[in-house]
Order: C-alpha cells, then structure tokens, then sequence
C-alpha cells in the first residue's frame, strides 16, 4: 500500500507572488510613470495674437505666449469658417512648446479647429496625440486649454515603448492630473523588451490621479500573462507619495487568480475571494503580504501530486523578501481537501483556523468553542480542539477532547480484537499520529472501543493497518464473551502493559494481571487471550506465575492456570493449594473452579486418582 504524506498541509507552501508582481511592476512602469512624466502643459495665454488670417495655403506660423512658451501650427491650408473658428486643414501638426526639453506635446490631424480665444482645440481625421514616447490616436480628439483637459468619445488607440491598447473614451486632465479611460478598454504591456509574455489588462473603465497616488480598474477587469489569468470587478492600487513605489493592490469583487508555471506546466495554482489585497515592502518592489477576504479559495493542481484546495472566510499570507512563505493564517470555517493524483482518496481538514510559520514548519489547526478539529482521510475521522502537523517529519499531535474513529476496512484479513470489519473509537486527552508508520499515539485517559469491546488505559499505541496494539499504565479491558447455551457475560481483565498481536490472535497482559468474571478473580503475573480466528472471539485464556483465584472466602494459589470460556471453568494447576478461611488448606495436583455454580473441585493424582468436589 501506498504511505501518503500530509500533503494537504504541504499544500499551502506555495509562491502567488510571481503573478501580482508583474502586474505591480507594469502598473508603476506604464501607467505612472506616463502620468509622472506629462508636463504641466497650461497652455493659458490670454488670446493667440489676432492677425488677419484669409484662405493661405503651406502655413507655418509662430505664436509667442509670454514665459509660458509657445505654440506652433502647421497645415496644408488655413482659414477662419462660417462657425468663426480657425481651420487647419490637410496634413495639421499643432506643438505646445515648452521651455525644458522633451516638455512638448504634439497634436496631428487632417483637421483642427480652434476657437478665436485658442482655448478649445478639436482634432478631427486621423487625430493624433504625442508625447515623448506615448502616441494616442482616434477618429477626433479635442483639447479644452481652460480646463487643461483632453477628450475623445470616438474610441482611442495608444501606444508607448512598453504599452499599447485602446479604449471608446478617453479623458485625460492635465490640472486635475487624472486619466480616465472608458468602455471596451484593452491593454497590452510587456515587462521588457526580450520578454514574450505581455500583460494583458480588459475593463471598462481606466483611472489613475496623481494628487491621491491611486487608480483603478473597473467593470469586468480581466488580466492576462502568458497563461495564468485573474479576474475582479475592481482592480485599485496605492502608490507612495513619490510615486515610486506601490504600496497596496486590492482586486475586489468575484476576485479569481489563476497561475500556471509557464515552463512545466505541471502546477496550477487558483485563488478566489470577494477581496485579494496586496501589500508591499516599503522600500523594495516585493509583495510581503497576501490577504483574501470573504469566501476565499485556493487551489493547487499538480501532474504529479495531486491537488489540494482550502477555504475559509479569511486567508493572509506574509512573505520574506525573497518571496519565500513565512506565515500563513487562514480565519473561520477553514477546511482543506487533498487528493493524490493516482488516487481517489481524499484527506478532509476542517477547523476555526490554520496557522503556519515557516521557520516552525508546523501547520496548527485550531478549533473554538464547540467547533472541533476535523481530520477526515479513509482510513480514519480524527476530532480535536487543536491539532499540530509538523511539515518536516510527518507527525500530527492532537489535544483537548481527542476523538479517533477508526473506520471498518473491506479486507479479508478483517478479524481479531478490535477487527478492521467493524469500526472502532477512541478518546484521549491528547495524541500523536506518525503518517510514515501509521502509528497512533493516545494519552491520557484513553479509552478504546469496538461495540461491546472496551479498552482503558493511560497511554496506548495503535497501528491503524495491521491494529497492533500496545498499552501501558493502569490498563483495562471489558471483554464480552457467550458461554455455551446462555445469556452473554462479560470478562474483566487489568495490567500494568497490554500488547496485541494480530498475525497470532493473541491478547497478552504483563506485570499485575487480573481478571474477574462474576464473582471469581484471578491474579498473576501475565495473563494471555487466545483468540478464535474466524470472529476474533476469546477461544482460552491462560495465566502464568503467581496465580491467586478468590471466590468468596475461598482462595486458590497455583503457578498456572487457564480458562475455557465455553465450559466456563478455571483450571488452577502448578501444585495448587486451596485456602479455605476458618477451615485451612487443602492441596491437590489440580483445582477446577466451576464459575457457573460457584463449585470447586480438587483433584488429586497418586497411587488412586480421587476428586473432592467443594460446595459453595
């Protein structure tokens, strides 16, 4: 059989940092640093210089705007029309000039039209905006000089060294430092020049202000990079006031991440919550904390191990700064479910919370109140207020109210005490569990027990596959037991050690022994249980050294002795002596007590074989 691991805690050891780095990255390198560097364009001359402007043909003329710089127009033709605006028709270029280098911004078109003022600009055919490496391009654009503000309704497309897309609208505010994109919005970045796995962002709406260091994606927002995907309603960030540096990223609404290492291809990793916050190192560009709110999810799938997923209403996972796990803590109806790969077994964990540390590397699962710990598995139900599972050697420790259910195994070899045909349960004060042996460990108070079987003691080991068991200190066994042609009794036996072995059906109790069934009890050093192989019934049982049978005032002494369950006799033998209180001794060579009418016969074996038969 196949040993599996605790790999429903390894589950959680996993990086989801890769993913929302990149998209950090590109967010700061894109869309900020755009914004960052546009110029502080104010354009706000009192009127462009009115000059006597008829039809003119190749026009190029310069407009001086005090210390604000200037504005240069270019065009095939240039008149002023019906509508008393300027037109610039054919082949238009309009510069605002600044005074510091690479401060211009270009406006081109088949046609622009201004106002007398100059203050409203409309670029129609072809319409382009440049600015340093950013080209936006619609059907019209128009710029309000007064509100400092460029607009498009006729759906834009733009492009930079490391950004391209489109979008239906566009507003874009120079005074107010804000961009808004709307409807239908797509963008395409790209990480560096040499990588091929760009990211792709979808949404309706597109904004970011300089003045709050904040914007969002709304509406829809998807995000593409290579294959792994993510998927919110609101996707918002939070820089520093430098602009440098993103301090938070919140994904709100049906939040859904999908990652899929790009070369193998063997892992899969989803996670899904209402909210999937974000938050950076302060002074370097790394994730160190993870937080998911409100029915979070998360999936891991591998080729070759399987898959595990978790829920719980809260997750947080906090890393180093080399991106490697160092706590995880997942809050309120927590539950895990594992399942191997070539297998369809499942391992279930469910709790109030999960803790991991990573330099402990131990996963705690901590139940509350009346809400315990459950581990669920094949083999096995396991109940506990908490419950510990080390990481690096397989062990799991339980404590407070343990609760073992032991399930019945559709196995041929399923006879013998406690057999694996029906099931069996347990409680303890505490418990460890070695996943590699599958061993379990119970302490405290711990009570065992199979229908009518019970077993007592204070520490006890079981093996879940082959049922072995080994008990210790103040142990205790109620055994039932049906003599021939009568009512079922039942057979009390108690010892300092207990051990069972299955592949011999036999039950052997070490070091102060007894055993009593209705009024007679038997000490001795061991007592040994055979059982029958067909049902696991007791078949014999014998007792070794120091033998003492008491049955009322009566007391034999022998070095052996045995009983026969079906004819309900103890045979005392070893040089038995037979005590009788206010009557002395008798001796034989063998003493039957006769447990159904309380006789007892002494049998001597001399010259002439005679029997003396005591009344009770």
């Amino acid at each position: 059989m196949k040993k599996t691991k605790f790999s429903w805690a390894k589950g959680i050891r996993f990086s989801i940092a890769a993913f929302f780095l990149v998209i950090l990255g590109l967010i700061l390198e894109n869309f900020i640093t755009q914004s960052k560097r546009q110029p502080e364009v104010s354009v706000k001359s009192e009127e462009i210089t009115q000059q006597k402007i008829e039809n003119r043909e190749k026009v190029e003329y310069l407009e001086v705007e005090r210390e604000k710089g200037n504005l240069r127009l270019r065009a095939d033709k240039q008149y002023i029309g019906e509508d008393d605006r300027y037109h610039l028709e054919g082949n238009v270029e309009v510069v605002f000039l600044k005074r510091r280098e690479g401060k211009d911004i270009f406006l081109f078109g088949e046609e622009v039209t201004y106002d007398r003022e100059g203050n409203h600009f409309f670029i129609s055919g072809k319409a382009r905006i440049k600015h340093k490496d950013l080209v936006i391009e619609s059907i019209s654009l128009s710029y309000d000089k007064e509100k400092e503000l460029f607009r498009s309704d006729e759906g834009i497309n733009f492009s930079s060294d490391r950004a391209s897309g489109y979008a239906q609208k566009m507003t874009y505010s120079l005074k107010q430092e804000k961009i808004v994109l709307q409807e239908k919005i797509r963008l395409e970045m790209i990480q560096d020049q040499e990588s091929s796995l760009p990211l792709v962002a979808e949404a309706n709406r597109f904004e970011y202000s300089r003045k709050s260091s904040s914007g969002k994606l709304e509406g829809d927002v998807r995000l593409f990079h290579g294959k792994s995907e993510a998927y919110a309603d609101i996707l918002s960030f939070v820089l520093s006031s430098d602009e440098e540096q993103i301090k938070t990223l919140l994904l709100k609404g049906n939040a859904r991440a999908i990652l899929i290492d790009e070369e193998t291809e063997n892992q899969r990793r989803e996670i899904e919550a209402e909210e999937i916050l974000l938050k950076v190192f302060p002074d370097i560009a790394e994730i160190h904390e993870v937080i998911a709110r409100k029915d979070c999810n998360y999936k891991l799938f591998s080729s070759s191990d399987g898959f595990t997923e978790v829920h719980s209403e809260s997750m947080k996972f906090v890393l180093n700064r080399d991106g490697g796990l160092e706590n995880f803590h997942a809050k309120k109806n927590t539950r895990m479910v594992t399942q191997e790969e070539s297998s369809e077994e499942q391992q279930i964990v469910t709790g109030d919370e999960m803790l991991l540390e990573g330099k402990a590397n131990i996963l705690q699962v901590k139940g509350k109140d009346k809400f315990r710990v459950k581990v669920k598995s094949s083999l096995s139900e396991i109940f506990a207020k908490e419950v510990d599972v080390s990481l690096d050697d397989n062990i799991l420790e339980a404590k407070g109210g343990i609760k073992v259910v032991l399930k019945a195994q559709d196995r041929e070899d399923s006879v013998g005490f406690f057999s694996k045909a029906r099931p069996v349960f347990i409680t303890a004060k505490e418990m460890r569990f070695l996943e590699e042996e599958k061993r379990f460990f119970f302490m405290g108070n711990t009570k065992i027990w199979q229908e009518n079987d019970v077993l007592r003691a204070g520490e006890i080991m079981l093996n879940a596959e082959t049922r072995k068991i080994l008990c210790i200190q103040g142990v205790k066994a109620t055994v039932p037991y049906k003599p021939k042609d009568k009512e079922e009794e039942r057979v009390e036996i108690s010892s300092d050690v207990m051990i069972f072995k299955p592949d011999e059906n036999l039950v052997s109790y070490r070091e102060n022994a007894s055993l009593g069934v209705k009024d007679i009890k038997l000490r001795a050093r061991s007592i040994s249980v055979y059982l029958k192989e067909e049902k696991g019934e007791m078949k014999k049982i014998f007792a070794h050294e120091n033998i003492i049978v008491e049955q009322g005032s009566r007391e034999g002494r022998g070095k052996e002795a045995s009983y026969d369950i079906d004819e309900e006799i103890i045979v005392l033998s070893g040089n038995p002596v037979l005590i009788e209180k206010d009557k002395g001794m008798t001796r034989g060579n063998k003493l039957t007590f006769y447990i159904s009418d309380g006789r007892i016969a002494v049998e001597n074996k001399d010259r002439e074989r005679s029997v003396t038969v005591i009344k009770s």
